[in-house]
């Protein structure tokens, strides 16, 4: 492999290396008698399980170091820890979406299924080369937030979540509706403002919840920039329309009259009060926070005419 080439396929003597989240909806050992089927013969197939003693990124940096290839086994937020520790490294990463929602995998087309999964991520497969977005020192590769949805995941019960998926979400969005709007100031590239909101957005990728329910269909991953959404609605008859509009596929979302919707390559965020923000599904800052973007900064193992095709 030279230096500026991805690899799309595994051959005898590289080293893949597996990381999976243990806390998922998926069963660990279902996940290991899938790789098992579809690793190449002569590829040495190293696994690790996260720990709740060391970060998933700082365990990914520890056991990656001579990895031809990574497979990243979890939710949105395992998968974002894994790339910030391949960030730049020229080494792909393959998905095995097993947590409550699996936005990123979603919107890449990887398969759902363990096994199909499992298949591409050994390859062959086609690169994405994705976007990572930055805040302060942290990643995310899907979406950021402040606001409703920070709280819906802060307040969200984790081993309800594992049982029933992203339906887990629905009695902690109620609570956090009411919640009510705050004063942020947002600094959007060179343009500044000062808004009450219930909810700001900052996006690599256009899904929320679902592939399926799309904020605005104009964002990319791979596009150098990062999206901006500022819901400006205070009121519920207002925010009843913010909804209506996100869920009809025949509406654009940025014509509402209650979102700012702008494109950046850094972004601030300040409050009054310290406010959480949600990086891929996991609350993992606060306010005051600075956002940035790493364009293709990573390589993503995505379905293309080699892959192969198999059944859940």
């Amino acid at each position: 492999m030279t230096e500026h080439q991805w690899k799309r396929r595994y051959v005898n003597g590289d080293t893949v290396v597996v990381l999976i989240n243990p806390n998922t909806r998926t069963d660990h050992m279902q996940i290991r008698a899938a790789l098992g089927q579809w690793v190449p013969d002569g590829v040495n197939l190293r696994i690790h399980e996260t720990r709740k003693d060391i970060s998933t990124e700082e365990l990914a940096r520890s056991v990656t170091a001579d990895a031809d290839g990574v497979i990243a086994c979890g939710g949105d937020g395992t998968v974002s820890e894994v790339a910030a520790a391949l960030d730049g490294r020229k080494i792909p990463l393959g998905i095995i979406p097993a947590g409550s929602t699996n936005i990123i995998s979603q919107e890449l087309g990887i398969p759902s299924g363990i096994s199909s999964a499992a298949a591409l991520a050994l390859g062959p497969f086609d690169i994405h080369e994705m976007d990572v977005g930055t805040c302060n020192d942290r990643y995310f590769l899907h979406m950021a937030g402040t606001g409703i949805d920070s709280r819906i995941f802060d307040n969200t019960d984790e081993s309800l979540k594992r049982r029933i998926g992203w339906m887990a979400y629905v009695p902690a969005a109620m609570k956090a509706v009411w919640d009510g709007s705050k004063r942020y100031r947002i600094t959007i590239d060179d343009e500044e403002h000062s808004v009450l909101s219930p909810l700001v957005l900052i996006a690599n990728g256009s899904s929320i919840i679902s592939s399926s329910f799309k904020i605005d269909n104009s964002i990319r991953s791979d596009d150098g920039e990062l999206d901006v959404v500022i819901v400006t609605a205070t009121k519920a008859h207002e925010l009843a329309m913010v909804v209506a509009q996100a869920a009809n596929p025949l509406a654009v979302f940025r014509d509402s009259p209650y979102v700012i919707q702008r494109k950046a390559r850094t972004v601030r965020i300040e409050s009054d009060k310290p406010q959480p923000i949600q990086l891929d599904g996991d609350v993992s800052t606060h306010t005051p926070a600075v956002f940035g973007v790493r364009p293709r900064a990573i390589g993503i193992a995505v379905p293309g005419s080699r892959s192969r095709k198999v059944n859940g």
